[in-house]
């Protein structure tokens, strides 16, 4: 028989060539009595047949697509078979004669030595099988033909349409190739349940990787010109306020960053220059912005260097944030604890030139808090929008900067970041004060310094305060005093006079009825 074949693959019959009709055509032609003359119309006309014309009838087969001379062949579904009767039984009259009444018969050898095996697409048939589902496929008119190309690109642009959408709004590159994989399996059952339908083809597989590619193509080129873009331009923009590893870090999850609020356990730094105004006053401003610049430099790239994100400068003041892009929540007390007192040490190297330069040296306050913050884009649309972190934990740190004032010191800090940091650094425990506009007592902590670094002398100075702060918190004024004093005369320590002081009213006022040593400090 005339046949096309993919692979050893059955899959349609062309059923005049040169003259010469095929086996199963040829049968058919016999079967109706009719006369057969292939309508050669030009490929570029669209509905091109196969006829039998006859004086009494006239079928049309469409052959498989609008520019090809073959016919698919619509083999029986697995499971169905055409009746077989095994030539013995004829020869010998063991069979039903009813069963070949008014029917065709085809006779053929199914024998393996013959080599007449297909492969089909209901898998390997023997040749007279493959002629007799072409016959099925006229006598039922159940014929199979490849959809119109017009109607194959409106649907391939509108499903590529589609799946990009779906694509690009997904979240992450995780539900972007579900994305891809839901919406293959979607064509394929589409096309599937077409054919079931309408007998209609599409040209699988091509027109499928055709969509996937299409919109992998569209998304590549869509993440590339608008987000890779938009990366570079926000690096440029982080890398003002943040590490290089960090800036990355935050670009390579860049889809789970939220810039629109949320909930989130934070480091909150601030620092401000004492007695900066009266520092100002008695300077050019050329020569205060040169001033602040040099300062802000170096404070800023301690901060970046350990993973800091400075959220804001307000003159001499800066606050930074740790934790406000993500990150080992456990990391940010100590990396804020060790950016100021990197910065301190910065302070006392730039003061030479300061004192050389400017006439002065300076002093700078720092305060850290850590606690639950809302953090991301806030201000006005379309106006003016910051990104930062607003809570108590927030406002609490801004406190613990100026509440320095009240005890002589350097870096003032939490109960919070004192737990998570106090294996790392040495802390002093400083006093339990109520902070204004807030009604529950507070701990706060003096960061001294890295651990194995402390002098002897100045771990004795931690002991003996401690040793008076207790006696103090008990109502044991007096005593605290005394040692309050020695380490205020001995050893100038700012935060035993602040005590001594007190200690020396609460003597002469005597100590009020429910003490429990709280300090209610009165300014902010």
């Amino acid at each position: 028989p005339e046949v096309n074949t993919y692979n050893s693959t059955v899959y349609s019959i062309v059923p005049q060539k040169q003259g010469n009709k095929a086996f199963s055509f040829e049968i058919l032609q016999k079967y109706f009595d009719l006369d057969t003359t292939e309508n050669i119309a030009p490929l570029k006309l669209r509905g091109t047949v196969y006829p039998f014309e006859g004086t009494l009838m006239s079928i049309q087969v469409p052959y498989s697509s609008n520019y090809a001379r073959d016919i698919f062949i619509n083999y029986l579904p697995n499971g169905a078979k055409f009746q077989e009767i095994s030539f013995v039984d004829v020869y010998n009259g063991k069979y039903d004669p009813n069963l070949v009444k008014d029917k065709i018969i085809l006779i053929g050898s199914t024998a393996t030595a013959l080599y007449d095996k297909f492969h089909t697409p209901r898998g390997i048939q023997d040749g007279i099988f493959v002629h007799a589902n072409m016959i099925n496929t006229v006598l039922n008119q159940k014929y199979i033909v490849e959809v119109e190309r017009w109607k194959e690109l409106v649907m391939l642009f509108a499903l590529t349409f589609l799946l990009v959408l779906f694509t690009l709004y997904a979240k992450n590159r995780v539900f972007q190739f579900l994305f891809l994989l839901v919406g293959f399996i979607v064509l394929f059952g589409a096309e599937i349940g077409y054919f079931s339908l309408f007998q209609r083809l599409f040209t699988l597989p091509v027109q499928l990787m055709l969509i996937v590619m299409l919109t992998t193509i569209f998304v590549t080129g869509y993440k590339y010109i608008y987000e890779e873009s938009g990366k570079r331009a926000l690096k440029g923009a982080l890398s003002q306020y943040l590490s290089e590893e960090l800036v990355v870090n935050i670009l390579d999850k860049f889809e789970e960053v939220k810039l629109d609020g949320k909930r989130m356990n934070i480091t909150s730094f601030f620092s401000d220059i004492a007695g900066f105004t009266s520092i100002s006053e008695n300077m050019e401003p050329e020569e205060l912005v040169h001033f602040l610049s040099i300062y802000l430099k170096e404070v800023s790239d301690i901060i970046m260097h350990n993973k800091g994100f400075i959220n804001k400068y307000e003159g001499d003041a800066v606050m930074a944030l740790w934790g406000a892009f993500g990150g080992d929540e456990k990391e940010q007390a100590i990396l804020a604890c060790r950016a100021a007192l990197v910065q301190q040490k910065k302070i006392q190297e730039i003061n030479e030139e300061f004192k050389k330069n400017h006439g002065f040296e300076i002093s700078v306050r720092m305060g850290i808090n850590k606690g639950v913050a809302v953090v991301g884009n806030i201000g006005s649309m379309g106006k003016k929008i910051e990104y930062t972190a607003l809570g108590d934990s927030v406002n609490t740190a801004s406190r613990f900067e100026g509440i320095n004032k009240l005890y002589g010191t350097l870096i003032c800090v939490g109960e919070s970041v004192m737990e998570e940091a106090k294996e790392h650094f040495v802390f002093r425990k400083l006093d339990s004060i109520q902070v204004k506009g807030k009604e529950k007592p507070v701990f706060i902590y003096e960061l001294i310094g890295e651990i194995g670094e402390i002098s002897s002398e100045k771990q004795e100075i931690i002991r003996e305060f401690e040793k008076a702060l207790s006696l103090y918190v008990m109502g044991n004024i007096a005593q605290g005093e005394k040692i309050f004093k020695k380490l205020s005369e001995q050893f100038s320590d700012a935060p035993s006079l602040t005590f001594v002081e007190r200690c020396e009213k609460l003597i002469e006022d005597g100590v009020p009825e429910g003490w429990q040593g709280v300090y209610r400090a009165t300014e902010k």
